[in-house]
């Protein structure tokens, strides 16, 4: 599949990050959770927004890329991608319906 170039940024992006700062980690947060200040850091990172819009802003990069930047973060760590995934989700719901709002 070819991605915008913004996609593209972002999953150049995710190997780097999930090397450092994931896969050190994952069999810890697989075992025991994850850590407790993590939420935080995937909210400075730009994880939970990435399927809203950039004028709300998120990333931008719609379903499709989430997904293909959710698969990059479960090849470092499953149990954070499941995280990740759900709150984009949920950041999408709540897009959603405040469009229909």
């Amino acid at each position: 599949m070819t991605w915008s170039p913004h996609v593209e940024a972002l999953l150049g992006a995710v190997g780097p990050l999930g090397n450092r700062e994931f896969a050190p980690h994952a069999a810890r947060w697989d075992d025991a959770g994850l850590d407790a200040g993590l939420a935080a850091r995937c909210s400075e990172w730009g994880l939970f927004g990435l399927s809203a819009p950039e004028a709300s802003g998120g990333a931008g990069v719609g379903m499709l890329g989430t997904v293909a930047v959710v698969e990059d973060i479960a090849a470092h760590s499953g149990s954070l991608a499941i995280r990740v995934a759900i709150e984009v989700g949920l950041v999408w719901i709540g897009h959603q319906s405040a469009v229909v709002a």
